[in-house]
């Protein structure tokens, strides 16, 4: 594959290693970090967002949000039509005046994906922003049978990064008069501590699914890491002029659903911990607000956090890095070869 813009580096690239422990990151996150206020007189009319996974928990709050700014219009997903109408009705009690358009959008099947960005690339003649929200998390192995691999594996890194390389040339050729569209990833600083025991493995990617190694949070926190080198490597094919992409992490959140099945014990423990530390789902969804609306050119390719710009995950800062992020790089392009993905990515350097 032809080299990448090599003279990138994102902002966050450019940072060094987060000198804080997971504990104190965690503290100093949930505890010491307010939200930030939108510029007076924000208005998304005019504007067209989508936003997956909407239909609860930050993404069903960021749709509420969106439409208080009076966006024009807004799509959102769903595993079925029926709930996404269900949630579409909704919203239109929020903004009768807004165009809210409910289309479904599964995960776990690739079919799903693709004909989710060929109905953006037909039915949409503008698309101001992306916000790829849905995200899973269990607390026990669970196989996506549609591929074969493990299920939050599947969900937040394979799927996601799959959507993302296949909506890049549609969210180009649809940006806004005079400015890029925005593509913002729903990530996790979790990721900032992941130990990524992974890179050993002779292949990156069958190593996430074997059920002897599996531990649920560590399965989460690595999968959320790997989009740390993978986004990376992606916003050097991609320039800011024609697409902005980030990673954002909207925090721990109340009225979420955490590693889902796990034991009794666990779920106690989360539920206390969000109770004490977590943020409103309001607050939580203003992470999104502000990537698509205060940020910049400059946030291109970086992980988000806080409301501020930070590095990446600390494996980033690893002698071994770059011999594991071009091995990563190298398997989901033979990952999704059937979807001729190289091509997807090299055409966005054309023009």
């Amino acid at each position: 594959m032809s080299q990448a813009q090599d003279e990138f580096r994102s902002e966050s690239a450019k940072l060094p290693q987060l000198p804080k422990s997971s504990g104190g990151l965690f503290f100093s996150s949930q505890f010491c970090k307010e939200s930030r206020d939108l510029p007076p007189g924000t208005s998304l009319y005019g504007q067209t967002g989508i936003i997956t996974g909407a239909s609860s928990g930050i993404g069903h709050a960021c749709a509420k949000m969106l439409l208080d700014l009076e966006i024009s219009h807004l799509i959102i997903t769903a595993l079925t039509q029926a709930e996404a109408d269900f949630t579409v009705d909704v919203f239109r009690k929020r903004n009768p005046n807004a165009k809210i358009d409910g289309w479904v959008l599964d995960l776990t099947s690739y079919q799903s994906i693709h004909d989710f960005v060929a109905r953006c690339a037909t039915q949409l003649s503008r698309i101001d922003f992306t916000i790829l929200n849905a995200g899973v998390a269990f607390g026990y192995f669970k196989l996506c049978e549609k591929t074969g691999h493990e299920m939050v594996f599947q969900v937040n890194f394979l799927s996601t990064m799959f959507l993302s390389m296949l909506l890049l040339p549609v969210l180009k050729s649809k940006d806004p008069p005079g400015r890029p569209s925005r593509l913002v990833i729903v990530n996790s600083g979790t990721a900032m501590h992941a130990e990524f025991p992974q890179h050993k493995a002779e292949r990156i990617l069958p190593a996430f699914d074997v059920e002897e190694d599996f531990d649920p949070m560590g399965q989460y926190t690595n999968t959320e890491f790997l989009a740390h080198l993978f986004v990376d490597k992606l916003s050097r094919f991609v320039s800011a002029d024609d697409v902005v992409i980030n990673l954002v992490d909207p925090g721990l959140t109340s009225g979420t659903n955490i590693l889902e099945g796990a034991s009794m014990s666990t779920q106690i423990g989360f539920n206390w911990l969000r109770a004490i530390a977590g943020r409103t789902l309001e607050d939580a969804a203003s992470a999104y607000i502000d990537a698509i609306v205060t940020r910049g050119k400059e946030s291109h390719g970086s992980f988000i956090m806080d409301w501020s710009i930070y590095p990446y995950g600390k494996f980033y800062y690893n002698s071994k890095r770059e011999e594991v992020q071009e091995k990563l790089w190298d398997e989901m392009l033979k990952e999704f070869d059937f979807a001729t993905i190289q091509d997807t990515i090299m055409s966005m350097k054309q023009g």
